[in-house]
């Protein structure tokens, strides 16, 4: 018997997610997290989507506990870096058999969060993963692959696994795919797919990546040409994330006019937020700021 599917409709799946999710359903919580955090069905709303997807993680659900682990390993969808709680999360989705997070153990070790730092360990995971056909085990291998970490370095093993996970909608393989376009690496040089992977990687990627690809267009680094419009969006995007740093370079693009028309006020505003932050950046910019006006009688 062939099943007929309905058509879709966010609207009317977000509806039953918050009925079901009213009625305490970790899942149904997740799903509407995640409407919440995409704007599909619903008004796009971070805070609320962050706040659904803890409720989830906190009622033990193993999918709920990866999102959330895997945001606060990666400071990415508005969660705030936390290496020891992302382990602790990934782990136990782990042990309830999530396969995401099985694999996601991989980049723990990688980076020593939660756990002391083992690329061997790392690579065995992520290989274990990918070979099973997991995008996560794929990113992660071919990222060992590119850096040579827990395995003997190899572009060609690099750009075979990044580039599976990548088409299997890996974000961070995405990013990672671009660069080795560019750069040449296991791969015939080509500065257009290269762009496009990398700014179809950065659309979901973590604020600090966003606002290190807005540097390299900044700049014109070797990965990509310079592009200040590019740029711009991209600090915006780290900005919207609540990521300190992404503010200042979005401050500095309004005083200086790059990617924007100048805007004083609103680059000030801009830089005094990211300080009241923590950014260093801007601490050490508006000091030196004043430091100028004074010089100049202000």
């Amino acid at each position: 018997m062939q099943m007929v599917w309905a058509s879709k409709d966010e609207k009317e799946a977000t509806k039953w997610y918050k009925k079901s999710a009213d009625q305490g359903d970790s899942d149904a919580l997740r799903l509407l997290g995640r409407s919440y955090m995409s704007g599909a069905g619903v008004s796009k709303d971070e805070k609320e989507g962050i706040k659904l997807y803890k409720k989830s993680a906190d009622q033990g659900n193993p999918d709920g506990q990866y999102t959330v682990g895997m945001g606060k390993l990666f400071g990415t969808h508005g969660f705030s870096q936390d290496a020891d709680t992302a382990y602790k999360l990934i782990q136990s989705s782990a042990d309830k058999g999530n396969e995401n997070a099985k694999a996601a153990l991989g980049f723990c070790y990688y980076q020593g969060a939660g756990v002391r730092q083992d690329y061997q360990k790392a690579f065995q995971l992520f290989k274990e993963a990918a070979e099973k056909g997991n995008k996560v085990g794929e990113s992660g291998l071919g990222f060992c692959y590119m850096f040579g970490q827990g395995v003997e370095k190899n572009d060609e093993e690099a750009f075979r696994w990044t580039k599976k996970a990548a088409e299997h909608g890996e974000s961070t393989a995405a990013a990672n795919l671009g660069i080795l376009y560019l750069q040449g690496k296991g791969v015939k040089r080509d500065v257009k797919e290269g762009i496009k992977w990398i700014d179809q990687g950065n659309k979901n990627s973590s604020a600090d990546s966003q606002r290190r690809l807005g540097m390299d267009y900044e700049s014109g680094s070797g990965y990509v040409p310079q592009d200040l419009k590019k740029a711009f969006i991209l600090y915006g995007k780290s900005a919207e994330k609540g990521f300190c740093c992404g503010i200042y370079n979005l401050g500095l693009c309004y005083l200086n006019g790059v990617g924007t028309e100048k805007n004083y006020e609103k680059g000030m505003e801009l830089l005094k937020k990211a300080k009241g932050m923590g950014c260093d950046y801007a601490t050490e910019f508006l000091n030196h700021e004043r430091f100028s006006l004074k010089l100049k009688g202000k």
